[in-house]
């Protein structure tokens, strides 16, 4: 039988865990660590009294930790015995997760080992020497695009924080050094919690980061969201990304768009060749697929990360966007992340809230608490009818209206 006991210590919260985490506790045990992290305070998982760990468990692992950065918190794992740190190990989860070795009661911070670290080490950025194991094809696409940031000199980044952008600051902050800076737009169709991981991933590095604010609602184009949209607010955040490098001594500015982004309707991309704006990802002939493995196999955090488009492609094309509906939509999607669901949407159609969850997820969102409490959210936060799409979640699913007459 499994108990968790709660003991708060200062502003860190303590769950001193005894017993088996396994098919029949790991449920609870999952519970038990989401609900903690939802505070934003610092929590301290003691699993030296379990001394069975199976794969139940991991889902609380994973989510709690996501949970508490999402809440502008921190989850630390201590008492990690042989057998839960080979589990962590051969899921990846050791790449992720904040493992410490010192006292879990002391006040101050304790020995940890951060994502993609070891204890007392800097994160490894050479993908071949933290992963031999990668596919010759892969290394040749990370030498070429390392060549291509060499020859390029010094460059600003469109920093959103997301899986393909991290990867490429990550890239070019280990080529060129100071000689790279990264910017972040910041308006009413970026989330907080997105701004909030795009500095902390720039402080952790030593990475000069600059935020920019810009006003796309201003583009009575932007405002209509035709078709096109994404078009009008790239240009505006590009044109002035390229103002920031040129004041900064820069010469190009750079976007992570990969191979995949070709094959979907992204008018965005105009934009970009337009401005002459360079895409290293893309001349690298990296996918998402591929930028996730390497990623992974240099120790960022990000590889796993969710794919994230800005609040503004949440709305049926042709109606009209307003700030006070973005903030709808992004209260509605840190609802949903909040109770645990990492990838989602919240589309908008007029009145009806259309939520995309992948399948696997809608059983639990369908459940009577789960369902109840986000329709009663939903509805405070002005949505008349909230639906759950049956098909579950994908990218650009708005785009399906493009062929319709």
């Amino acid at each position: 039988k499994m108990k968790i006991q709660k003991i708060t210590e200062g502003d860190i919260l303590i769950l001193k865990v005894e017993g088996r985490v396994d098919a029949v506790t790991g449920e609870d045990f999952s519970e038990e660590v989401i609900e903690a992290c939802h505070g934003g305070r610092v929590v301290r998982l003691d699993l030296s009294g379990v001394p069975y760990f199976s794969s139940a468990g991991l889902r609380g692992l994973l989510m709690g930790y996501k949970v508490a950065r999402f809440a502008g918190g921190r989850m630390e794992l201590y008492g990690v015995n042989d057998v839960l740190g080979s589990i962590l190990k051969d899921t990846g989860l050791d790449k992720e997760l904040i493992i410490c070795t010192g006292d879990v009661y002391a006040p101050e911070e304790t020995p940890c080992k951060t994502p993609g670290t070891k204890s007392g080490q800097e994160p490894s950025v050479t993908a071949e020497a933290h992963d031999p194991g990668l596919s010759e094809e892969l290394k040749d696409k990370l030498k070429r695009l390392e060549e291509h940031l060499k020859e390029l000199g010094s460059l600003a980044v469109g920093f959103s924080a997301g899986v393909d952008s991290s990867f490429l600051l990550e890239v070019a902050h280990k080529v060129l050094g100071d000689r790279v800076i990264a910017v972040t737009g910041v308006d009413a169709s970026v989330p907080e919690r997105e701004l909030k991981e795009a500095e902390e991933f720039c402080k952790d590095r030593g990475i000069k980061h600059v935020l920019c604010t810009v006003d796309p609602m201003k583009n009575e184009e932007y405002r209509k969201n035709g078709p096109d949209r994404c078009y009008f607010c790239k240009h505006m955040i590009f044109t002035e990304i390229k103002r920031i490098a040129k004041e900064n001594g820069i010469e190009y500015a750079a976007e992570g768009s990969n191979m995949d982004d070709l094959g979907d309707y992204r008018p965005g991309l105009k934009a970009v060749e337009e401005l002459g704006v360079k895409s290293p990802l893309r001349q690298a002939g990296l996918y998402k697929a591929d930028i996730r493995l390497i990623s992974k196999a240099m120790g960022l955090p990000s590889w796993s990360k969710p794919a994230y488009a800005c609040l503004a492609s949440r709305f049926v094309y042709g109606e009209e966007i307003t700030e006070e509906k973005l903030h709808m939509i992004d209260r509605a999607e840190q609802f949903l992340i909040e109770l645990g669901f990492f990838e989602e949407r919240v589309r908008m159609h007029g009145n009806i809230a259309r939520i995309e969850v992948p399948p696997a997820d809608i059983p639990r969102l369908a459940s009577e608490e789960i369902r109840t409490s986000v329709y009663d959210e939903f509805k405070k936060l002005g949505f008349l009818f909230v639906t759950l799409d049956m098909k579950g979640y994908r990218t650009g699913s708005m785009n399906a209206t493009l062929n319709k007459k």
